[in-house]
């Protein structure tokens, strides 16, 4: 689950009061349904991170959109593992992070379910090649679904 305290520091942006460019997400989180947590949305994303990784700082800067953006620097200061000191609550969410990543990324991960993931991925030439391009975070990094399928139809053939 998402840690505390970088769900505190993403509320601020995405929950905050008024019309803002995050008024959308303010809308989804408001109407989760009630038996449900009201953080669904919060663990999507962090799940998500832990398993496909945190993008390099300058590919989010690639994207005009997302430059200068709170919620990157958010995440960039929680589970960016830059030079940049970190209070000890940064250092925790951090730490937690990280030990996630150890168990549950798709690349790395040591949990079984990710064991087998990535045994099929591998089963499949150029698979694991096609699967990073499509998940790149950089526009300009990421290849086509057409072109994924057609290096792994050459490879495949070799």
């Amino acid at each position: 689950l998402c840690p505390a305290a970088l769900q505190d520091e993403l509320k601020k942006i995405w929950e905050a009061p008024g019309d803002t460019p995050f008024l959308p997400i303010r809308k989804i989180i408001e109407n989760e349904e009630e038996d449900m947590t009201g953080h669904v949305f919060y663990h999507t994303l962090y799940r998500y991170l832990v398993l496909l990784g945190m993008p390099a700082e300058e590919d989010v800067e690639e994207v005009a959109e997302y430059r200068g953006s709170e919620v990157w620097k958010v995440l960039f200061a929680h589970l960016g593992d830059g030079g940049k000191r970190k209070t000890r609550l940064k250092q925790k969410v951090l730490r937690e992070y990280q030990e996630h990543c150890k168990e549950f990324s798709l690349w790395t991960g040591s949990s079984r379910v990710m064991a087998a993931a990535r045994e099929k991925i591998e089963a499949v030439p150029g698979a694991d090649e096609a699967l990073r391009t499509l998940l790149e975070y950089a526009p300009s990094h990421r290849g086509l679904a057409a072109q994924a399928l057609h290096a792994m139809c050459i490879k495949s053939e070799s």
